[in-house]
């Protein structure tokens, strides 16, 4: 059967019937963090439209992918606790470059935020040469390719990490990148 919306406080004994989503959203409990999500500038592989997907590349920024973390630079917060990148070069170079205008914040490295983890048989072929293997962009979140992730695992990957933050940490700005 289907779970009812109906939880019971151990302690007192009482009742709460849950009524709506929202509902539920105002009765979990918050850390109080903030979370900032920044892109990596365009990297080698982003310019020869290829795919980079493990994380010892030597796949760094480009000139233009430099300009363009600066340019954001100017949009992040004002203050930063936690820069947490993937650990892939062109992540940890975008972090690092935010760290330098945020000397208080402490930089992490987490790579379970990293890219679609794919077999290396899609190493250094095209983006389009991927998406064929699928029938559907639907199904690019169901099927499982052979050596890696579907889109609906790595969803699952970046939630725990969100969880985990959220356990581990109260009231910071964290910034992801």
């Amino acid at each position: 059967g289907a779970p009812l919306p109906i939880w019971r406080n151990e302690k007192t004994n009482t009742y709460k019937v849950i009524g709506s989503r929202a509902e539920l959203e105002a009765l979990t409990p918050k850390s109080g963090n903030s979370y900032f999500m920044m892109r990596h500038g365009e990297s080698e592989s982003n310019l020869a439209g290829i795919i980079s997907a493990h994380k010892n590349n030597q796949d760094s920024l480009t000139e233009r992918g430099r300009a363009q973390v600066a340019e954001a630079l100017a949009k992040t917060p004002t203050h930063i606790d936690l820069i947490i990148h993937s650990g892939f070069m062109r992540a940890k170079e975008t972090a690092l470059a935010v760290g330098g205008v945020h000397p208080e914040a402490t930089v992490i490295e987490d790579e379970r935020i990293g890219e679609l983890g794919l077999a290396a048989d899609f190493e250094g072929k095209s983006w389009n040469e991927y998406n064929a293997a699928f029938s559907s962009f639907e199904d690019r979140y169901e099927r499982v390719l052979p050596g890696s992730e579907n889109r609906r695992d790595a969803q699952i990957r970046m939630g725990q990490v969100l969880y985990e933050l959220e356990a581990k940490y109260a009231g910071k700005t964290i910034l992801m990148v």
